[in-house]
């Protein structure tokens, strides 16, 4: 069993990569005027990192507002590349898990006068796969320990599961109503698109730390009257481990 699932994360990482060569490969034939003369990285020599995050997001919506601080986590596969051997980033994909949680009371009267309390507890969860690329101002300065950098980034929302229940109750005639919803929400965003902006420390050659804010600027959604909205926002901070563990031509899967 140990066996399939090694065959099967090998596997998932050759894809991942062949996608990335894909990606930076186009881009750089589609920009490119005149070949540079410093070669930052080919193909084989780009370096491969392991990533793993921790972060704190925000979820706010047009109805309901800002809601509490909610902590995930991000897990991801990263290599570092140059656009047309002149402009260095790093790019990748994540798995990505935030979130948001909900504990709201209201009261109030119903339309025959009497007073009505009603109680909502419990929290969403959305899944994201994301593809980030974050590039390195002020050129490729490897010798540097401490860099700025700024992208994009694409997230794909995989999953979402909602885990809420409510109470109604009406003292006055002891009435009282519970409920639940598990389910999933189709009405948000299925894309979206982020503005990235970090700094990376390197305490060691094959280690990273990475502080990394993100801001939503759009979304589009199948499911809402506009096809791209901003009525959805989500501002993320997170701290990232990223190891350096090969390079591409030295992965022997791929």
């Amino acid at each position: 069993m140990n066996q399939n699932f090694i065959s099967i994360g090998r596997f998932y990482i050759a894809s991942a990569l062949k996608i990335l060569a894909i990606i930076c490969l186009s881009i750089q034939a589609v920009f490119a005027q005149s070949e540079s003369k410093k070669i930052r990285y080919n193909w084989k020599e780009a370096p491969v990192y392991l990533s793993g995050s921790g972060q704190i997001n925000r979820f706010k919506s047009e109805l309901n507002g800002p809601y509490p601080i909610y902590a995930g986590y991000e897990a991801g596969l990263f290599v570092d590349y140059a656009l047309m051997q002149q402009y260095p980033f790093r790019g990748g994909f994540e798995y990505q898990m935030r979130g948001f949680s909900l504990n709201d009371f209201s009261e109030g009267t119903t339309n025959s006068g009497k007073r009505y309390r009603k109680t909502i507890t419990g929290k969403t969860e959305f899944s994201y796969l994301q593809l980030s690329s974050l590039f390195k101002l002020g050129g490729n300065m490897p010798e540097k320990k401490l860099r700025f950098v700024v992208g994009p980034s694409t997230g794909i929302r995989i999953w979402t599961r909602q885990k809420f229940t409510y109470v109604y109750e009406i003292p006055s005639d002891s009435i009282r109503i519970e409920g639940k919803d598990d389910s999933g929400n189709d009405a948000l965003d299925v894309v979206e698109i982020n503005a990235i902006a970090g700094v990376f420390y390197s305490p060691h050659t094959r280690i990273d730390v990475c502080l990394r804010g993100t801001y939503k600027l759009f979304g589009f959604s199948i499911a809402k009257e506009n096809f791209i909205s901003r009525t959805e926002r989500n501002s993320m901070l997170s701290i990232s481990l990223m190891y350096r563990f090969s390079t591409v031509g030295n992965l022997s899967f791929f």
